[in-house]
């Protein structure tokens, strides 16, 4: 039978999306152990992949297995067929159907998942550390510490003389007591799960058969270090694993192994009833110092070094037994006893007694021992609220997410339910990701960086696009995947901020699971995070995607209401009955006395924090948790002196490092801890800092929010001030290379009281904060800025951090107030000046191209092209090529929209003149675009409205090109509009509609084409259902409108007028249309101008009125006039239709010939070149306009009107 349970994982095979398996490096029984790398961050461990499900049908016979050791004695192994992993896992066991109550293979994956929860908090310097848990398609897995090159303990024994052979047995006591005080037995102590390194630190690993004390065994372990009573199917207790030790100090004293293993049913025997011959140990020289070459023992440990070995008797550490002095055969007599009752009851006495023969006494730790009941406490109560999101687990399993709320005060449970949901979720196989936002200062969007990480792992076919947007949640991306991810571009920081969110929508919508998102502390969550949450939620209903939150309702209980008031459970506190509970599961049947529980539920009113506080209170003060009793002195001083108690008890050099970690946050990032102390032990405080901190999710934080409430509450004014000192110039000289640190840095200055370097972090804070799309934040940060510099008036370079400070100032006014909003005229009417005074050329181009956009998308034309103008003059000035380029680009902009069509078309000459495909990028990283493409917006709708057909569709279909090959949807989403707007203007119906649909698709990550498409999808459909079609161009007008723009009114008009044309409502028309064309002319926006006088001549010819006539002749006038032969053309159309039906056919004939005269034979001579990647290009663009759907109709009406 083969040891590694089922098939070797492939070489660099992913587990659970997170680690990448690489060598196996162990077998066992249960197991196989390969060296793999964390993804997530970026280390080396060792995975230990548990035993695969077994079906019972093939549930294998039990076997004995004999494995020879290294020194030729034999540990038998059995092989793990009791009831167990193998019979559970996948079992199909359907258990209880009713709700809430797990099958019986669930509870005991359950059982399995809270094990591995209580592993992996543990931390001990000769315990190895579980780094993360879980279960891959059904494997359960744990993610430990590598260890490499280190002997087993009895190769590392046999390399050193008896006295460091007991320091290495004290060493795997230390260990074994830390674990059985929290609970944990190990079953399996043998050599070859203890591992030394070489400086002689002892790491116990191995716990693919550990289980908690109160758990059913399964008959598990190694033969040959297995003790009697797990022989007879008893219970194993603290005292089964202590047999092995002794097994394994006989063996590595006397370099024999003490019984006659020469077959399974003789060792059994030897076991059970034969003792070894102690006697050999008597004369043993273990007083005797040992060499130089003996390894020196870390202090912490509590290990005495060689030079300290001074005797080999010692008081023996039993009461009652006080006279008689322990001795080595003695103790190993005792811990290899064959009734577990004569054995040491404690690895701790056994540490004293081996202690005192090597003249080194231990500590007692009783408390130690008491606060792992203590922290044991069970999850208790809630059983409705467990139920409910039981069932929210099954429906996602099912494929049906949702979104539910948890809400209580501060220590109510929260957490601990959630927990609990998190370790059945995992064992249904579900994908569990946790965020948790975080009191104070936070970096944007906080509450998503943990879980978006781990999330990417895991998708596959993200484009390079959506990428580069999550390279803002997830600045490490790049380095997660092993791929390079090109720097994300956006014209503007709204289309940053949606198309960071479009990437997590995607990233969410491509998961290949169902994902339960927990985000813990909503109530603390930034206005970023917020509205990301809100972009998600809709998803909910869609994809298989359960997110529960939790919040504290007494400190932001409007947050339901904010998040559309979804499901939402209320924790209250316990009742007497749930607090009887809670006691019963630390002090057993003591727990359940009524005046013990009518005490708490009086003193804590059902808060189960302070509940677990005052039992810990009231154990301290009558020394141990069986002598609790009700009142005493410990509620005088309330919950505040409870708490102030537990904090007493962190030992005086753990304090201030944990007053700094409170000033920080929950939870503690031991680099900053570490240098800002000066202490390279801080791990090693922390362990004996608990309970005030815990380690979960392999990170340390404080147990409780309150512990850090208390801790800063209790520090002096300066005391703070200093921390925060610190912390802010801990961050403040790394925001260079990180600046999402800034607005960290700038907190902490301002709670330290450091104005100067506060408004430094503060600049750049709210630059960074602006660019992660955090705009309220950046508002927050930019205003405390401005603030701070105009109370420093001798500032160095005032002005020119006043204009940065400004320029982004604008910014944000236009995101989060609108292109017509004062304050955003404002911050760039003053940067204006700013940049004036100190000379500053390109800022000075960036604030009037700033401002001239503003004036454009307010419809001012006027303005705007005045501003394009001075843009362009300081680009000529200092010959910037770039400059120059955006300064034409700007200025034919406006010419087009103010029907100056000549002056718009030699514009994109110059553009395409000065172009330099080599320096794309270098113009992206200045400007956010790329100036042939953008410049092909206007170009295209230029060449269509002069008659340049072909060339309007070639210049489309070249700016779709070059936006596939950039693989950038939002040049896509430009080369899109530009398409579309151009089949619009050809009359293209069915190609605008197309266009229009696309638009829309990409509206979801860019909302600034939503109205564009939604108009072009209308007019498309007015032929087919006019009514349906004008409502919704009607309703596209109205969200456009309250965005505040102005730009394109007219454009969007046309299509407008027509739709009523269409369902023959011609008063509105006409009222409509008066209306845009009021705004138009005011405006200077005169591109469409004659086609709205077009549509205002055909809404009075249906209206009856006499008027259409003489309007429409004005159309075709003020269109030749402006040298637009197609809107000549389309006006000539109507004029003609009218005339015909007046019967003037001679009038008629002259109209139309006229007009398609007026259309060029072909496309001018210009610079648009096909090195663009369109070889038929210019082709096109020189095609026969006679095909055109313009001129097609034309013709068709002049036929109609000669035959007549």
């Amino acid at each position: 039978m083969s040891l590694v349970p089922g098939p070797r994982r492939a070489r660099a095979a992913i587990v659970d999306r997170r680690y990448v398996v690489h060598d196996e490096v162990g077998v066992g029984g249960m197991s196989v152990v390969y060296r793999a790398t964390d993804l997530l961050m970026d280390r080396a461990v060792a995975l230990k992949l548990l035993e695969p499900p077994v079906p019972k049908s093939s549930k294998p016979p039990p076997e004995l297995i004999l494995m020879p050791t290294l020194v030729g004695t034999p540990e038998v192994k059995l092989a793990p067929t009791a009831p167990g992993l193998s019979e559970t896992l996948g079992s199909g066991d359907s258990g209880d159907a009713r709700a809430g109550q797990p099958s019986a293979s669930q509870q005991h994956l359950i059982a399995i998942a809270n094990e591995f929860k209580v592993l992996a908090s543990l931390r001990h310097p000769h315990v190895i550390k579980v780094y993360d848990y879980g279960f891959d398609a059904g494997q359960p897995y744990l993610a430990m510490e590598l260890i490499e090159d280190a002997k087993n303990f009895r190769e590392a024994a046999m390399g050193l003389p008896p006295s460091g052979r007991i320091d290495l047995g004290l060493q795997l006591l230390e260990a074994l007591a830390y674990l059985h005080r929290h609970g944990v037995l190990h079953r399996d102590v043998k050599p070859s799960n203890v591992l030394v390194t070489d400086d002689g630190q002892l790491k116990l690993l191995d716990f693919g058969v550990a289980a908690m004390r109160d758990e059913i065994p399964n008959f598990a372990g190694t033969l040959s270090y297995m003790a009697p009573e797990v022989y007879e199917h008893q219970l194993p207790t603290e005292a089964s694993d202590l047999f092995a030790v002794g097994v394994m100090l006989f063996e590595a004293l006397t370099g024999r192994y003490p019984f006659d293993a020469s077959s399974a049913d003789r060792l059994r025997e030897q076991i059970l009833s034969h003792h070894p011959e102690f006697s050999v140990l008597v004369d043993l020289p273990t007083w005797v110092s040992a060499d130089s070459d003996t390894p020196k023992v870390d202090e912490s440990t509590r290990l005495a070094t060689p030079d300290q070995l001074k005797r080999s008797r010692g008081r023996r550490s039993d009461a009652g037994s006080d006279a008689t002095e322990a001795t080595l055969d003695g103790v190993l007599r005792r811990l290899m006893a064959k009734r577990p009752q004569s054995r040491y009851a404690t690895a701790a006495a056994v540490i004293t007694d081996l202690g005192a023969i090597i003249g080194r006494s231990r500590p007692q730790r009783a408390s130690d021992v008491r606060e792992s009941y203590l922290q044991s406490a069970r999850f208790v109560g809630r059983r409705a609220e467990l139920e409910q999101l039981e069932d929210a687990a099954r429906a996602l399993q099912a494929g049906v997410g949702g979104f539910v709320l948890l809400s209580g005060e501060s220590g109510v449970g929260k957490s601990r339910l959630l927990a609990e949901l998190r370790t059945r979720a995992r064992v249904r196989g579900l994908a569990v990701e946790i965020g948790q936002a975080i009191d104070g200062a936070q970096a944007p969007y906080q509450l998503w960086r943990e879980p978006l990480r781990s999330l990417l792992l895991g998708v596959r076919g993200l484009t390079d696009t959506e990428l580069s947007a999550l390279s803002g949640l997830v600045p490490d991306a790049a380095q997660l995947l092993g791929r390079q991810i090109p720097p994300f571009i956006a014209p503007d920081p709204t289309i940053a901020r949606d198309a960071m969110f479009g990437a997590v929508m995607s990233l969410l919508a491509k998961q290949n699971a169902p994902l339960l998102l927990i985000l813990e502390d909503l109530h603390w969550m930034g206005p970023e995070s917020k509205s990301l949450l809100e972009r998600i939620l809709p998803m909910t209903l869609k994809l298989p995607l359960l997110i529960v939150g939790s919040y504290r309702d007494d400190e932001r209980s409007a947050l339901a209401h904010e998040l559309g008031d979804p499901e939402r459970l209320q924790l209250g506190r316990l009742d007497e009955r749930e607090l009887s509970h809670l006691t019963s599961s630390v002090l057993g049947e003591r727990g359940s006395d009524p005046a013990l529980v009518g005490f708490l539920s009086q003193q804590t009113e059902g808060n189960a924090f302070f509940a677990v506080e005052v039992l810990r209170a009231l154990a301290e003060e009558a020394g141990s948790l069986e002598a609790v009793e009700p009142g005493g002195q410990v509620m005088t001083s309330g919950m505040d002196g409870v708490l102030r108690r537990r904090l007493n008890r962190v030992p005086a050099r753990a304090l201030p490092v944990l007053e700094l970690a409170a000033i920080v946050g929950r939870r503690f990032d031991l680099a900053l801890l570490g240098e800002l102390s000066g202490r390279d032990d801080v791990e090693e405080l922390l362990l004996r800092s608990r309970p005030v901190v815990e380690l979960s999710e392999d990170r340390w934080r404080f147990s409780h929010d309150k512990l850090r409430e208390a801790l800063l509450s209790g520090m002096r004014g300066d005391q703070r001030r200093a921390y925060h000192g610190d912390v802010a110039r801990y961050y403040a000289a790394r925001m260079g290379e990180d600046p999402r640190l800034a607005p960290l840095a700038a907190h902490h200055f301002r709670e330290a009281d450091l104005a100067a370097d506060e408004l430094v972090a503060a600049s750049l804070a709210g630059e960074q904060l602006l660019l992660d799309g955090a705009y309220a934040r950046a508002l927050e940060s930019l205003e405390r800025a401005m603030e701070l510099q105009g109370s420093m008036p001798e500032l160095e370079q005032r002005d020119q951090l006043a204009l940065s400070l400004q320029l982004n100032l604008g910014t944000v006014y236009l995101v989060t107030r609108g292109f017509a909003s004062k304050e955003m005229r404002w911050a760039f009417d003053r940067a204006g000046s700013l940049a004036r005074r100190v000379g500053a050329h390109e800022q000075l181009f960036r604030v009037l191209f700033g401002q001239s956009t503003s004036h454009l998308f307010r419809g001012e034309l006027n303005g705007a092209s005045e501003l394009a103008e001075q843009c362009l003059a300081i680009a000529n000035e200092t010959q910037d090529a770039d400059l120059l380029l955006e300064g034409e680009f700007a200025v034919g902009n406006k010419a087009f929209w103010l029907a100056r069509f000549e002056e718009a078309e030699s514009r994109v000459q110059r553009v395409f003149e000065l172009f330099q495909p080599d320096r794309v990028m270098h113009h992206v990283q200045r400007f956010a675009q790329n100036p042939r493409l953008t410049c092909l917006t206007y170009g295209a709708w230029t060449a269509a409205a002069t008659g340049h057909f072909g060339l309007a569709r070639a210049r489309g279909d070249e700016a779709w090109g070059m936006a596939d090959a950039m693989n950038h949807d939002f040049s896509r989403a430009i080369a899109r509009q530009i398409q579309g707007i151009t089949s619009q203007i050809l009359g293209e119906r069915e190609n605008a509609g197309v266009r229009g649909e696309e638009l829309l698709r990409l509206a979801g990550e860019f909302p600034i084409y939503r109205t564009t498409g939604q108009m072009l999808s209308g007019w498309a459909a007015l032929e087919a259902a006019p009514v349906q079609a004008l409502a919704e161009m009607m309703a596209a007008w109205g969200g456009w409108q309250s965005m505040g723009a102005g730009l394109a009114g007219s454009f969007y008009g046309t299509m407008i007028a027509e739709g009523h044309l269409r369902v023959r409502a011609f008063r509105d028309g006409l009222n409509f249309i008066e209306m845009v064309l009021d705004s138009a002319r005011s405006r200077q926006e005169l591109a469409f101008e004659s086609e709205l006088l077009r549509w205002r001549g055909e809404l009075l010819q249906g209206a009856g009125s006499d008027e259409a006539v003489g309007q429409l002749a004005e159309a075709v006038d003020l269109a030749r006039q402006r040298g637009a032969p197609a809107f000549t053309l389309t006006a000539a159309t109507a004029l003609a239709r009218l005339q015909a039906a007046s019967g003037d056919l001679d009038a008629a004939r002259g109209t139309l010939e006229a007009a398609l005269r007026e259309l060029p034979d072909s496309a001018p001579d210009t610079a648009d070149s096909p090195r663009q990647g369109d070889s038929n290009a210019r082709t096109r663009a020189q095609a026969t306009t006679k095909a055109e759907p313009l001129v097609a109709r034309a013709q068709a009406l002049l036929r109609d009107l000669v035959a007549r």
